[in-house]
Parts: C-alpha cells; sequence; structure tokens
C-alpha cells in the first residue's frame, strides 16, 4: 500500500488524474520517474490481485495506474494505540478469569488467536504470490479453449482440476457442451453466492461438492 500511496501521489501532482491520461502521456514518452515507479511495481506487485484466481492480478501498467488513483489516502493505523487497548482488554478479562481459575487457559487462547490470525495472513499472501504461474497457465488453456469457441473470459476458474487436465490433453478439441453448461452454471452460483450479481439473475442450480 505504501508503494501504491506513492505512486498516486506522483500522478496527481504530475497532474495525470486518469488511467488514460497516465497511459498516453507515458506512451509518448513523457514522466519518465513514473514510468520507472511503474515498472518498479510491476516488478515487486505484479502478483497482487483481489481474492480468487478469477480477478486478474495486477501485472499491466494501466492496471497499476488504475488501481493508485482509485485507492483513496488514509490515516497510518494507530497500531500502538490498538496493542495497548488490546493489552488492556485482556489483562481486564485475565484478572476476572482467575476466580475461576481459567487465567491460564484465557492467555493460551488469546496468544493461540493471535498466531493463527499472522499465519492466516503470511498464507493469504503467499496464496496470492506463488499461483501466479498456475493462473498464467489456466489463462493460456483458457485462451486455446476460446478459439475453440468452448469458453468466455473468466470461465476456465470454474473448471475442477481433473476436467482441467483433460481439457487441457484434448485441445485443440472443444469441450463437451455438458461440461460448458456446468462450468457456466458453476460461475453463476459463485456470481450469485459472492453478491456480485443482483439477486434477480437467474437461480443456478445445485451440484454435488461444488457449493
Amino acid at each position: 500500500m505504501a508503494d501504491v500511496g506513492r505512486l498516486r501521489e506522483a500522478l496527481l501532482t504530475s497532474e495525470l488524474r486518469t488511467r488514460e491520461e497516465a497511459e498516453s502521456a507515458l506512451d509518448a514518452g513523457q514522466h519518465s520517474d513514473i514510468a520507472q515507479m511503474v515498472g518498479e511495481h510491476l516488478r515487486k506487485w505484479h502478483w497482487m490481485r483481489d481474492r480468487d484466481l478469477l480477478f486478474e492480478p495486477w501485472d499491466t501498467r494501466g492496471r497499476v495506474i488504475e488501481t493508485a488513483l482509485k485507492t483513496e489516502p488514509h490515516a497510518v493505523m494507530p497500531y500502538e494505540f490498538n496493542l495497548q487497548r488490546n493489552i488492556l482488554a485482556l489483562s481486564f478479562h485475565f484478572d476476572l478469569a482467575h476466580s475461576s481459575g481459567r487465567a491460564l487457559g484465557l492467555n493460551h487462547a488469546a496468544r493461540f488467536l493471535h498466531d493463527l490470525n499472522v499465519e492466516r495472513e503470511n498464507h493469504h499472501v503467499l496464496w496470492l504470490k506463488y499461483s501466479y504461474p498456475l493462473r498464467q497457465l489456466a489463462v493460456e488453456i483458457e485462451r486455446r479453449l476460446i478459439a475453440a469457441s468452448s469458453l468466455d473470459k473468466g470461465d476456465i476458474f470454474f473448471l475442477q482440476a481433473p476436467e482441467l487436465i483433460e481439457a487441457a490433453r484434448n485441445l485443440p478439441a472443444p469441450l463437451p457442451s455438458n461440461l460448458v453448461a456446468k462450468v457456466k452454471n458453476r460461475r453463476r452460483g459463485y456470481l450469485i453466492e459472492a453478491r456480485l450479481i443482483g439477486p434477480n439473475a437467474e437461480p443456478a442450480l445445485p451440484e454435488d461438492d461444488y457449493y
């Protein structure tokens, strides 16, 4: 986020307030400092994306610029204040738990929850970073299946692993029509569940072991 903030500040200082303006200026050879910042950002953070594999990574110049311009500045989190407040709250409950003999158990649970939270965040970051090559492979298979008139962009991420392997093995043959129908149904179910489309959308058919 610090890198995104610096890039945003540089873009706005140069009065580049839209993705189109920034890309046009860079294409014209202007603002070499910003071009260098964007290149460095891509080197460090090209694998970053939102949530699932379906969402495109920030691995293009335009996506990086757009992300920077849409990221509103915000105050630094008061980490020290939060730490003091959390220690005070835990101490209060720890003292209350003494009367029931559960103070040590409470302390253990709080430490375990903290450690679990850290590991969850680490796992999320590592998944984003190291699944990037896997996503690129899936996108390449998708490109070939789109050429065979089987899928639309993004559909590839609604194939299950055995189905994806079989599809790659059978290229350039198109996917069976019944499998394409399943993929479309799974995607619709995901979009409804994630509330990315409205509640009036056509409902998805239930599928065992999927959702």
